[in-house]
């Protein structure tokens, strides 16, 4: 006899209603950008696009994207001083039919917040994750594009 969560592990078929094809990218909010892209640059990413006015960077390698976002202010902890912590603010995914992975996500109780700066759509599940929605064509860098690099 097997657990449930075994069982889903030992499926031969995975479930995959909205066609995941990977991450577009990993947005991380840092008070210490320079300290984070020397850790990126030695895991071998490069930084490739810097925002035209924020303190926004762009790291590849490959087809991974990370991008370092120092325009947020950084938090403070429970006793006042600053917490210096890199930490995830955004998470794109990038899916084979934007448009049925969109659906798919409302129906099953997302909700569409349209960012203010370009338009663009984005859901959001109970747990506050973005999950970026691709729009528009393959030209140049999507991250870069929905990061503002470009």
């Amino acid at each position: 006899m097997t657990s449930p969560a075994l069982d889903r592990e030992l499926r031969s078929e995975a479930s995959d209603p909205i066609g995941l094809d990977g991450i577009e990218f990993i947005e991380y909010t840092t008070p210490r950008p320079q300290a984070l892209g020397q850790v990126l640059e030695m895991m071998g990413f490069r930084p490739i696009a810097r925002h035209r006015s924020r303190e926004v960077t762009l790291y590849r390698q490959g087809e991974m994207n990370i991008v370092v976002n120092a325009s947020t202010p950084a938090p403070v902890d429970s006793e006042g001083e600053l917490d210096e912590a890199p930490r995830i603010a955004a998470i794109a995914l990038r899916v084979r039919d934007a448009a049925a992975a969109y659906r798919h996500v409302l129906d099953l109780g997302a909700w569409a917040v349209v960012g203010a700066e370009n338009g663009r759509s984005f859901t959001c599940d109970r747990s506050m994750m973005d999950v970026q929605r691709r729009l528009g064509g393959n030209s140049g860098s999507h991250a870069a594009r929905v990061a503002g690099l470009c």
